[in-house]
């Protein structure tokens, strides 16, 4: 398998998308258990702190964080036990950099 290096960029974009998407799912009208899609897209924004680490700009955190609020939980508590599940899967999605 080749060494594939992803930029800050493309891996923000990706999550973004991820998060947006998982959001509107929730806000949604089929019927899905948002604290399962908050969880979900927190497990996508903890994979975003893993990958970017000290690059991490603050305005991109603040984006990716806005893009949680007006999720609606049935379990208030999922907001502060909820730690989301960071494991590679489909919904993390990642194209490769463009060589420089």
């Amino acid at each position: 398998m080749p060494d594939i290096t992803y930029s800050y960029d493309t891996i923000t974009a990706s999550t973004l998308r991820t998060i947006t998407d998982i959001a509107a799912q929730a806000r949604g009208a089929a019927p899905v258990d948002p604290d399962a899609c908050w969880a979900m897209a927190r497990g996508a924004f903890r994979a975003w702190c893993e990958l970017v680490g000290d690059a991490a700009t603050e305005q991109d955190r603040a984006t990716l964080e806005q893009l949680f609020e007006g999720i609606p939980l049935r379990d208030p508590s999922c907001l502060e036990t909820a730690p989301g599940n960071w494991r590679p899967s489909p919904i993390v999605v990642l194209a490769p950099a463009a060589p420089r």
